[in-house]
C-alpha cells in the first residue's frame, strides 16, 4: 500500500484568558502524522479571520501566512502577535487553512483531520473587590469633641485578576448628614488619614507616622467634600492578593450634636497598563452605588462631662434600638477608670444600678458602655415615667432625666 500524507491541523491554545492590553500569541500548527512515509510538498496557507477589530495584530503581520512543511520534523507553525484591547471585548477567532499541501506520492490535495480551527479568547475584566471589616466597624453613636484617631473604616481589598497588579491611586470619603452632603466638613472632621493594618491591630488608637501612616490629611476647607485620600506613590496590590487599611479621623467639634456618617463615594484605581479598574463592594455592586461602605451615624458631644452626660434614645422602651429595648449613656472619663450610673423614681427610690470598672480616662466618651433596660434590679419592667439617672466617675455626680414607654 503506498503511503499517503496524513496532515493535523489544530491550534495548542484554543482558549485565552486576558487582561486588558496583554500581548498574546495564536499559533496554527500543520502536522504530517504519517512520519516517515509520504511527504507534504508545496506550499499551504492559514488565514486569521473574524478576530474583533479592537485586538491589535503587530505591524507587518499579515492576516493569511504562508507555510512549508519542514520535513525534517514534518510540522510547521503559523503565528500571530496580538495586543488585547483596554476594554472588555470577547471574541472567537478563526483560523482557517485555506490552501493545503500536496501528498507527494498522489501527487494531490494532502488528506487532512479539518480545515477550520477556533480561538475562544475571553478577556478577565480588571477589577479589585473592597469590603468593610467587621472587626473596625464604627458604632452609631456619640463621640467627644476633639476625639482622635477614631477608626471609622477596615477596608479590606482583593485583587481578583490572575496576573495584573492593581494600582490604587485614591479613596474619596464623602461626609453626609442624611442623604445630603454636609457643606461645613471641617466643622465636623478636622483630619482623616490611612493607616496600615499591622499598625492599626496593635495600636488602634495612638498616633501614627510614616510608614505605618500611608495619607493624613487635615481639612480646612468647606470644599473638601468628598475628602480625597490620595496615595504616592499608589497603593499596589499585586494579582490574586489582598491588602487591609483603615481610616482613622480626627472629630472637630465646631458645632455640637449634628448627626453625620462617612461613605466611601468612590476609588480610583487601574491596572497594569493604566487602563481603570472596575472596584466592587462585598457582593459585586460597583462602590460608587454601594450601600455597603457607609458608617454609622455619628454625634459630637462636648468633651465637658457635665454637658456629655445624657442618653439616647430617649424617650425609650422595648422597641428602642432595633428591639432592643435599651438606652445607652454617654459620658467623658476625665480621671480615674470606674463609672456607675444609678436609675431613680422621682420619690427617690432605687431602681438599677451598673457599674464598670477598667475604663480608660483622659477625656474618652463612653457612649455604649452604660445602659439600662427598663427594668429594675428585680428584673421587673418598670412603669411608663421620667426617671433620674445619676452617674458617678471623675469623683463626681452628673444628673439627666430619662423617659420610659413600654
Amino acid at each position: 500500500v503506498e503511503p499517503k500524507t496524513n496532515l493535523q491541523f489544530y491550534t495548542p491554545d484554543p482558549a485565552f484568558s486576558l487582561t486588558a492590553s496583554e500581548q498574546f500569541t495564536i499559533r496554527a500548527v500543520i502536522k504530517n502524522d504519517n512520519f516517515g512515509g509520504a511527504d507534504a510538498t508545496g506550499g499551504g496557507t492559514v488565514q486569521l479571520s473574524n478576530l474583533n477589530s479592537s485586538f491589535t495584530i503587530d505591524p507587518g503581520t499579515p492576516a493569511i501566512q504562508n507555510f512549508t512543511i519542514d520535513a525534517a520534523v514534518d510540522s510547521a507553525i503559523v503565528s500571530w502577535n496580538i495586543t488585547a484591547p483596554s476594554g472588555n471585548v470577547s471574541t472567537v477567532a478563526t483560523l482557517r487553512l485555506t490552501q493545503i499541501p500536496i501528498d507527494e506520492n498522489t501527487q494531490t490535495t494532502a488528506s487532512v483531520n479539518t480545515t477550520t480551527e477556533t480561538v475562544d479568547i475571553n478577556m478577565v475584566p480588571t477589577q479589585l473587590e473592597l469590603s468593610l471589616i467587621d472587626e473596625v466597624k464604627l458604632d452609631e453613636g456619640s463621640y467627644a469633641a476633639g476625639q482622635q484617631n477614631l477608626a471609622v473604616f477596615g477596608l479590606a481589598f482583593r485583587n481578583p485578576n490572575p496576573a495584573e497588579i492593581i494600582r490604587v491611586d485614591e479613596i474619596q470619603i464623602r461626609v453626609t448628614e442624611g442623604a445630603t452632603n454636609v457643606p461645613d466638613v471641617q466643622n465636623l472632621v478636622s483630619r482623616m488619614e490611612m493607616v496600615s493594618w499591622e499598625f492599626y491591630q496593635t495600636n488602634p488608637s495612638g498616633n501614627a507616622s510614616p510608614p505605618d501612616q500611608l495619607i493624613s490629611v487635615a481639612i480646612s476647607d468647606p470644599e473638601s467634600n468628598p475628602v480625597l485620600l490620595t496615595f504616592d506613590p499608589p497603593l499596589q496590590i499585586p494579582a490574586g492578593e489582598s491588602d487591609s487599611l483603615v481610616v482613622r479621623i480626627d472629630l472637630s467639634g465646631a458645632q455640637l450634636n449634628r448627626n453625620f456618617s462617612l461613605a466611601i463615594s468612590n476609588v480610583r484605581a487601574r491596572g497594569a497598563s493604566s487602563n481603570p479598574a472596575e472596584v466592587l463592594d462585598g457582593v459585586g455592586t460597583p462602590i460608587i452605588n454601594s450601600n455597603l461602605t457607609t458608617s454609622g451615624g455619628i454625634t459630637i458631644l462636648s468633651d465637658d462631662p457635665e454637658v456629655a452626660f445624657r442618653n439616647y434614645p430617649n424617650p425609650f422602651g422595648k422597641d428602642s434600638n432595633n428591639g432592643s429595648g435599651l438606652t445607652f449613656f454617654s459620658f467623658v472619663m476625665e480621671s480615674g477608670s470606674e463609672a456607675t450610673i444609678s436609675i431613680y423614681t422621682l420619690t427617690g427610690q432605687l431602681v438599677y444600678r451598673q457599674t464598670e470598672s477598667g475604663l480608660d480616662s483622659g477625656g474618652r466618651l463612653y457612649n455604649r458602655t452604660l445602659f439600662w433596660n427598663g427594668k429594675n434590679d428585680a428584673g421587673q419592667t418598670v412603669v411608663n415615667g421620667v426617671y433620674i439617672a445619676i452617674l458617678e466617675a471623675n469623683g463626681r455626680q452628673y444628673t439627666t432625666k430619662v423617659a420610659f414607654v413600654k
